[in-house]
This record gives C-alpha cells, structure tokens and sequence, in this order.
C-alpha cells in the first residue's frame, strides 16, 4: 500500500509540474514537501494528491478529510491565506 502511495504522489507531482522534495509515509498520515505553481492553491493540491491516493487503493475511502498546509522558505503564512482568497 505505501509503495502505491510513493508511485501516486510522485506522478500527479509529475503530471501538474509540482515540484517534489520529500515524501514522508507514516501508518495514519503522509508528510509531502512540495512546491506547487503559484495559481495552485493548497486545497487544490490536497484535493488532488487525496483523489489519486483514493484511487491508487481502488477508492477506498482511507484518509480523513483534512489537511494541514504550511510554509518553508521566504514565506509565511500569509502567503496561504493570500492564496484562499
């Protein structure tokens, strides 16, 4: 199941030009460090790393829906809310 998770996390990073740095793989939630284009919101992301998750497992409804999105680099958390709006 993890390695399912690896190979879909790292195509959709390929398939919208995300770019991917790490991908943490615990038992009951996933760390991923990424950068996404600017026009991408995080809900946008999330949504669509959760789709392929759901149906690299047959769409079996496996992860709680919720995330958590926070910033590295120059930004802070504004840059997120700014993102929202």
């Amino acid at each position: 199941m993890l390695a399912a998770y690896q190979r879909s996390i790292i195509a959709g990073c390929r398939r919208h030009d995300w770019l991917l740095s790490r991908i943490g793989l615990l038992s009951n939630h996933l760390h991923i460090l990424l950068a996404a284009g600017i026009a991408d919101s995080p809900q946008s992301v999330v949504l669509s790393l959760m789709n392929n998750l759901a149906y690299s497992q047959a769409m079996k409804a496996i992860w709680r829906f919720s995330y958590y999105a926070g910033t590295f680099g120059p930004y802070d958390r504004g840059a997120i809310w700014n993102s929202l709006s």
